[in-house]
């Protein structure tokens, strides 16, 4: 039997989405991966079998996991896999593959989706806790289409975009509170600070220097969004089970599966 987690960042929400995430994978008898854990992952060390991949190295990590910041450098996970370096350094065969706040920040998401099928073995789960634009800094931004799908894969998108840029910074509502959105308090507005979005959209075509939510998603345009990925069959995941987000939260959870064969 595995001792209790002692990371103080485990709390009511985590353990809502880590719930769900049990629901479907045992740790214990399968070998997984999850991509951007920092200092909260899904499955410590202790707790199962788990890689761990990120786009900077645990030394960075724990540099940056400071009391002041809210994370905690002494539960900030081992680096297998710095991504940087690309997906292809990535075994395939695992039983199941998470990711929380990470999908919104890839430039492709097609092509990313289509990354992470290839390191499932058939019947394997992909694991997704995903921010939901109503209750963040996103509230006031379009929800993505299909369509915006399709246009980010076939340019190959390796960094944001221009536009995904643009709009990211354009339409932030700084400070807003999931909270204040559930019980009806008055919001923040957008910054609509152009020369501001439009200069850092332009730095952000030459190199990938500057994170922004490409992707801004509910529950219900997530799952329209993957059932038409599905149905174009430019996706190899199935929807298995969807948690909406709950009243004060702010991100939903997913289950997609690779079929079996």
């Amino acid at each position: 039997m595995t001792q209790p987690s002692k990371n103080p960042r485990r709390d009511g929400r985590f353990h809502h989405h880590r719930s769900h995430f049990l629901y479907h994978v045992d740790p214990l008898t399968t070998r997984g991966l999850e991509i951007g854990a920092f200092d909260l992952p899904l499955v410590e060390p202790m707790e199962g079998r788990c890689d761990f991949a990120d786009w900077n190295t645990a030394e960075y990590l724990r540099d940056i996991a400071k009391p002041d910041t809210g994370h905690n450098p002494d539960f900030v996970v081992p680096i297998n896999y710095n991504l940087l370096q690309g997906y292809d350094q990535v075994p395939d065969g695992y039983d199941w593959v998470a990711a929380a706040h990470v999908i919104e920040h890839v430039p492709d998401i097609i092509g990313w989706l289509k990354q992470i099928t290839t390191k499932l073995k058939p019947g394997g789960i992909l694991f997704l806790i995903i921010p939901d634009k109503r209750y963040i800094f996103d509230i006031y931004r379009q929800e993505s289409t299909f369509t915006d799908a399709l246009v980010a894969h076939k340019s190959a998108f390796k960094h944001p975009s221009f536009a995904q840029v643009f709009d990211h910074f354009y339409y932030h509502a700084p400070g807003l509170v999931a909270r204040d959105v559930w019980i009806g308090n008055s919001l923040p507005g957008p910054m609509l600070n152009f020369a501001n979005a439009f200069s850092i959209a332009e730095k952000a075509e030459l190199a990938y220097e500057v994170d922004a939510h490409c992707w801004v998603l509910t529950p219900d345009s997530f799952s329209a969004l993957t059932q038409s990925l599905c149905n174009s069959q430019m996706i190899n995941l199935q929807p298995l089970d969807l948690h909406p987000t709950v009243f004060g939260g702010l991100d939903f959870s997913v289950v997609l599966q690779k079929p079996a064969t």
